[in-house]
């Protein structure tokens, strides 16, 4: 005899249920996603805002490491942007770049 499979079990003798309908709670986090992605575009977040704030909020042992994502970030900005257009369009588009990628989890071509 066969013994009975632990979802069939569970939905027998308890009050479990397969829930069908995640939307609702989808769209609350798409929501403070978005919510989220509001704030950083329309904040005066600068360049030299972002080293300040690496600066003072992580611990000596991270910030090197921290200190050279920024400047890979920054060589991208310049890449992007062009070293002759000055250094204050490289650093608005190193925080643009940042703004972009701060809530991204994966970054890659899907």
């Amino acid at each position: 005899m066969a013994l009975p499979r632990l979802t069939g079990a569970l939905r027998s003798f308890s009050n479990v249920t397969k829930q069908e309908d995640y939307s609702e709670e989808s769209a609350d986090i798409t929501d403070k996603r978005s919510t989220l992605q509001e704030q950083l575009c329309n904040s005066d977040l600068t360049w030299k805002k972002i080293v300040t704030f690496v600066d003072e909020n992580t611990s000596k042992e991270q910030q090197q490491s921290v200190h050279g994502d920024l400047r890979t970030l920054f060589h991208a900005a310049k890449q992007i942007v062009g070293s002759e257009n000055g250094e204050e369009a490289i650093e608005s588009g190193a925080s643009f770049l940042f703004k972009m990628l701060y809530a991204k989890d994966c970054i890659g071509r899907d």
